[in-house]
């Protein structure tokens, strides 16, 4: 006997006995008896028409996703030999920094105790001086916004005034005024 004679048979027993069992209400029929013979005939049907597609989907996928660990760990491997490497640099600049600052303190006891006095005056001084250039420039920057705030603010007062003004006629000379003022402020700016 061979394979493909004794499936069909299998086959055909099976369904005997099922519907053996359905007549003599051995199986009874409820959600989950339909729900289990429902998906055990569709996965019969897959493994029986779609099983070789199925397999070959499966398997790529496999790769796929075998290329793309690869490819992640290799990413990873780069990324942390890249990081030791800048971290090796890191320490010899360190070993580097603190050789030079031995060497400075070394250079500096060598001065006498007035000239040592005189470059950190120095050195004081320069910072001083630096700081005291960007407050100037930051003093001149305000100044210039601060004319331009109060410029704004009076034409904002001075239209709004005139707009009073237009209404009662009697006013003419204050409405005279405060052109002449308004056309002061704007020329000074």
């Amino acid at each position: 006997m061979s394979f493909n004679f004794i499936q069909p048979r299998l086959v055909l027993y099976c369904f005997l006995i099922f519907c053996v069992a359905s007549s003599k209400h051995f199986i009874i029929y409820n959600e989950e008896i339909l729900v289990a013979l429902c998906f055990f005939g569709f996965i019969f049907f897959i493994q029986k028409w779609y099983s070789e597609p199925l397999v070959e989907f499966i398997d790529e996928k496999g790769e796929i996703t075998a290329q793309e660990y690869e490819a992640s760990v290799q990413a990873s491997a780069r990324e942390l030999s890249f990081n030791r490497e800048q971290y090796l640099i890191m320490k010899e600049l360190g070993s580097g920094v603190s050789l030079i600052r031995e060497k400075t303190i070394e250079e500096f006891s060598l001065f006498t105790e007035s000239q040592q006095k005189a470059i950190l005056k120095r050195e004081n001084d320069l910072k001083i001086n630096d700081t005291f250039k960007k407050l100037i420039s930051l003093r001149k920057g305000y100044s210039k916004l601060l004319q331009e705030k109060i410029a704004d603010e009076f034409l904002l007062y001075a239209k709004k005034r005139l707009s009073t003004l237009a209404s009662s006629s009697s006013k003419n000379e204050e409405k005279r005024k405060l052109l002449t003022t308004l056309k002061k402020s704007h020329l000074s700016l």
